[in-house]
């Protein structure tokens, strides 16, 4: 309010009291205190005496709450509602020209899960609102930004799914071997129980009590470092490179939902099946049968005596050769997502895991031929470990087969990550056309009334156009003006122009390519 007040909610009567934009004020010379009175047109023949009592200005015109923009309101007199209704709307047969209702909304806890249900309650507002009132429309909608919101939400998820599919194989992976061995380290104590009469019950019942009991540890713990991985990956820029937020900086949000919780528990049931199917075989062995059991683990394993870890190979290998063919990562995803082709994710992890399984047919020959060249060195300790993993290759087999994937899944995430982020910047850079694009308003040359008939002159700037048809029709700064900017290394004026290519097979359109620079 520049002057004087606003309008009184309850009107003691008289003149109607209203405010006036300082922009109306300044140009037809209004003051606060002044009688005027309005005149209706057409068929309301109704005069309204009324007073002007303040004068307003828009502190912030680019503030988003105007939902129409302030110089809509410069020919429109405010007054307060009771006002309006009691002197206005009496006086005129159409009281009410247009109505808008605006409401600003807080989206700061809307989250992904809520996002459908949001747009169903859109979708019913329109519906029931035009099933009451015909002609309603809802201009200033949030449905725009909802849908782009779910979907990069969706997008983002799916990529997250992915990067995150080996990793979660390999942990799985990893649980069950670390489950494994538990089991395999009490199997004496267990086979002793079962010799004293101890049923299968109770020796599955002591495993699942341990598994709640580190289950329920476990969740509390992972719900914790959990958020703060998350927090962690939220100051992440790309692969590698955390970016230190300012403090001012809104840290990522992060939601325990029922569906998280829903992860968690089948996190903890797949940890119990890996610690109580072993304990479930092991639970079946007394002393004798237990050492009859490790005396035929001195054969080989079942996958390396039907050949499975060779025909394993055979998938990855026939998936390599068909990226072959296709070529690029672009025509592989079908443009813009390179994720929609699912050959690029799985070839590399069956490759890491057929490979990892091969190697082990060798590892017991390799070992041996490491072991005979260190029979001459003079060091004792060398020989001993080298014999070792040669004689009893198949107790170590889980642990390197571990670590392997998890090598060669590392080396496989880093390269894909650089490789997307350098296909992001390319793309990007191509799109921007350098580090900075900036827009130059010129100014015009032409006279802004030089075309409107009757003026005196007129022939004489027509000739004189005809004449400088040839001139600049607009003015720009001197491309050496950006380079006194500092930063700014080097600049280029740049036109982008369509093209239309016309052949026998029809017509195409495009841009130049000698248009980018």
């Amino acid at each position: 309010l520049v002057e004087g007040s606003y309008p009184a909610e309850a009107p003691s009567g008289g003149n109607l009291a209203v405010i006036v934009s300082q922009t109306t004020a300044d140009l037809l010379g209004l003051q606060v205190g002044e009688s005027y009175t309005l005149f209706g047109q057409g068929q309301d023949e109704a005069q309204i005496p009324l007073q002007i009592v303040g004068i307003w200005r828009p502190t912030d015109p680019s503030n988003p709450s105007w939902f129409y923009a302030p110089e809509a309101l410069d020919e429109v007199l405010l007054t307060s509602e009771t006002a309006f209704v009691q002197q206005v709307v009496p006086q005129l047969e159409l009281a009410v020209e247009t109505a808008v209702w605006y409401q600003l909304y807080d989206g700061s806890r809307i989250r992904p899960a809520a996002v459908s249900r949001l747009l169903d309650g859109v979708r019913t507002v329109e519906a029931r609102t035009t099933a009451l009132l015909n002609g309603v429309t809802l201009d200033a909608s949030p449905v725009a930004a909802l849908n782009v919101y779910g979907d990069s939400s969706s997008i983002l998820t799916f990529t997250l799914g992915v990067y995150s599919l080996p990793v979660l194989l390999l942990v799985l992976y990893f649980v069950a071997l670390v489950a494994s061995m538990v089991v395999q380290r009490g199997q004496s104590e267990v086979a002793i129980l079962r010799s004293r009469g101890v049923g299968r019950p109770q020796i599955v019942g002591v495993y699942l009590v341990e598994g709640l009991i580190i289950g329920a540890l476990g969740l509390a713990l992972g719900l914790l470092l959990g958020g703060a991985l998350a927090q962690l990956m939220g100051r992440s820029r790309t692969f590698l490179d955390p970016a230190m937020l300012n403090p001012t900086d809104q840290p990522l949000g992060i939601v325990y939902s029922w569906q998280t919780m829903g992860y968690a528990a089948l996190g903890i049931l797949i940890n119990l099946l890996a610690l109580l199917l072993p304990a479930l075989a092991v639970s079946r062995h007394t002393i004798v049968t237990l050492r009859w059991q490790q005396a035929r683990r001195l054969l080989a394993p079942l996958w390396q005596r039907y050949y499975l870890d060779v025909l394993l190979l055979i998938p990855p290998l026939y998936g390599w050769y068909q990226l072959s063919r296709q070529g690029t990562i672009a025509v592989l995803g079908g443009g813009n997502d390179p994720f929609s082709n699912p050959l690029l994710f799985l070839v590399p992890v069956l490759l890491c895991f057929s490979v990892g399984l091969l190697f082990f047919r060798f590892f017991p020959l390799l070992m041996g031929l490491f072991a005979w060249l260190a029979k001459w060195q003079s060091s004792p300790t060398l020989l001993l470990t080298l014999r070792q993993l040669a004689r009893s290759s198949s107790q170590y087999m889980g642990p390197l087969l571990l670590l392997s994937l998890t090598m060669s899944l590392a080396a496989f995430t880093a390269s894909m990550a650089i490789t997307l982020d350098d296909h992001l910047w390319d793309q990007v850079y191509y799109g921007v056309g350098a580090d900075l694009n900036i827009v130059e308003l010129g100014e015009s040359t032409e006279e802004p009334n030089q075309n409107q008939p009757g003026l005196p002159g007129q022939q004489q700037q027509q000739n004189n156009n005809d004449e400088d048809e040839d001139e600049p029709r607009w003015l720009f700064l001197p491309v050496s003006s950006h380079l006194e900017v500092e930063g700014i290394a080097a600049a280029a004026r740049v036109g982008r122009h369509e093209a239309q290519l016309h052949g026998a097979a029809g017509a195409a359109g495009g841009r130049p390519a000698a248009a980018h620079h």
